[in-house]
């Protein structure tokens, strides 16, 4: 119980500088919460340059080379859900507009 708590504690405070060691001792430790937090983190576009220009970045891809195979895993699994979503989105503002030229006949 207070190993869950810690994680949760230490996922709320991830950010660029730190979620690249934050990751290898999720892995270290086991703490399954914390690395899913870490990748899902490291996958979003918006911060994935920030976080490869990191020291903590240096040393995973040093010390951790595996993980950083989990990471690009999980940035195609982001790019390919945030494609769905924007198509999916895309397509009911289309739908929409064409209701609208409808109605308007």
């Amino acid at each position: 119980m207070v190993w869950n708590i810690c994680e949760a504690k230490l996922s709320e405070g991830i950010t660029a500088d730190t979620v690249a060691i934050t990751l290898a001792l999720a892995e270290q430790h086991q703490c399954v919460q914390l690395k899913n937090v870490c990748l899902k983190f490291m996958a979003s576009r918006q911060n994935l340059g920030a976080v490869m220009k990191t020291e903590g970045f240096n040393f995973l891809e040093a010390m951790c080379p595996s993980i950083l195979a989990e990471v690009l895993e999980t940035v195609d699994v982001v790019d390919v859900d945030s494609d769905h979503r924007n198509s999916s989105s895309t397509m009911g503002i289309h739908s929409t507009d064409n209701q609208h030229r409808n109605w308007r006949r």
